[in-house]
Order: structure tokens, then C-alpha cells, then sequence
């Protein structure tokens, strides 16, 4: 984990993933728990979280200082694009 946190490409991809998986919310981890009629919605919805809060983890476990980095870069990156 440290490894790929320990670059800008890294961080993005990340970020992407934690995004992605609909639980990034600001600087903090989300789990809205969500209900969904669906069995199999709700299923696949679980799995993704899990997965999702268990990098969350190894982040914060390994390398706790490089998700403020990361988080900063994204907002960095998020304001350029708007003047842009």
C-alpha cells in the first residue's frame, strides 16, 4: 500500500477506486448503507463497500500521512479544472 500511496499516479488511482465505489465523501469514508429492494443490488453494493473500507484500512494502517496528500491533490486538481 505504501508503494502505491507513495506517488501522485498512485494516489489518483486511489482516489478513483474510493469514488468509484460511491464512499468517498470529503475527507471522510461514507457508508450509507443503502437499502435496496434488490437482492442483488444490495449484494454487489455490500461487496463494494467492504472492499472499499477494508483499502481503507491498509491506508490509514500503513500510510495514514498520504491520504491528506492525496485528498489535497484531488482538491487541487478539482479547482484547476473549474478555472479552466
Amino acid at each position: 500500500m505504501k508503494w502505491l500511496m507513495s506517488s501522485e499516479r498512485g494516489r489518483r488511482i486511489v482516489h478513483d477506486l474510493l469514488e468509484r465505489a460511491g464512499v468517498l465523501f470529503g475527507d471522510a469514508m461514507v457508508d450509507d448503507g443503502s437499502f435496496n429492494p434488490n437482492a442483488m443490488t444490495m449484494a454487489r453494493d455490500a461487496g463494494r463497500r467492504s472492499v472499499v473500507w477494508r483499502l481503507d484500512q491498509m491506508i490509514r494502517r500503513h500510510c495514514n500521512e498520504l491520504w491528506t496528500v492525496m485528498r489535497l491533490e484531488r482538491e487541487k486538481h478539482a479547482s484547476t479544472r473549474k478555472h479552466q
